[in-house]
């Protein structure tokens, strides 16, 4: 029965003033860093808040939308792409979202989007180029690019220089989507001419049994039409067109109707 009498002595037993004072300090000291993380977690808290409240006010949202770089695409479509209302939150604009909608505009190849301060949403694209034209059943030409990618529909007058008019495959896609299969061999054609060859042809034109044949610019002021170059199908093009380049640099053709260059190593010149 001694040691339980031992132990409530210990405990009963007096503490030293120093040792109370010491854990008093220490608790208090230990109460006083809590209430300051409280506070410091207090103002973070109310200043995130004011940051929120001020980003969702009417003061940042967005007030103008504006696109550069957009020629052939009208502006307007490019904001109606973006789907960006005037009062939408600029800093919850999901710019990548922007970026795929207005990619899909036909005539773009790439858009960005930034953000200026305080209300204003900036889009900035860069457009295709077209490459070719494909005379319709209604005499308008179906606008394309070197991938492939069908751009507009314009009258024969509004392509720009140095389009190359394709006459032949019916229905070559509608703008936003790839040019159909039966159309892909004109325009593989098309994409194989160099500039100095492109500035001499005058028409792709794809016959009924799908020979490929290019209609060469009058040799002169007046003259009549110029060479009917047979390429027959779309293989070994770098060859055909290599052969072509070097007939048009090396022969005078006054008086050719034809060349056949369907076996691009025996080319073949008929003459009037």
């Amino acid at each position: 029965m001694s040691a339980p009498s031992e132990v409530k002595e210990e405990v009963g037993a007096p503490i030293d003033p120093r040792l109370r004072a010491r854990r008093i300090a220490v608790r208090r000291d230990v109460g006083r860093r809590r209430l300051h993380r409280f506070a410091v977690l207090g103002i973070v808290v109310a200043v995130l808040g004011a940051v929120v409240a001020v980003a969702l006010s009417p003061l940042l949202d967005v007030d103008e939308v504006t696109v550069t770089g957009a020629f052939h695409a009208a502006e307007r479509e490019v904001v109606a792409a973006s789907a960006v209302q005037p009062g939408d939150q600029l800093v919850l604009v999901d710019r990548p979202g922007v970026v795929a909608r207005v990619e899909r505009l036909p005539w773009i190849r790439t858009a960005s989007v930034e953000r200026s301060w305080p209300s204003t949403l900036e889009i900035s694209v860069v457009e295709r180029e077209a490459l070719v034209g494909f005379v319709g059943s209604d005499g308008r030409l179906v606008l394309a690019d070197e991938e492939g990618r069908v751009l507009d529909v314009v009258a024969a007058g509004e392509a720009e220089p140095g389009v190359i008019v394709i006459t032949g495959p019916a229905s070559p896609g509608t703008p936003g989507g790839p040019v159909t299969a039966p159309a892909r061999p004109a325009l593989e054609v098309a994409r194989a001419l160099p500039p100095e060859v492109a500035d001499r042809v005058g028409e792709v034109a794809v016959e009924d049994d799908g020979t490929l044949t290019l209609l060469l610019e009058p040799l002169a002021e007046g003259a009549g039409p110029g060479p009917r170059v047979v390429l027959g199908d779309d293989l070994a093009l770098e060859d055909k067109v290599s052969a072509l380049a070097t007939i048009l640099a090396r022969v005078d053709l006054a008086g050719v109707v034809t060349v056949d260059l369907q076996v691009p190593s025996a080319p073949a010149l008929t003459r009037r």
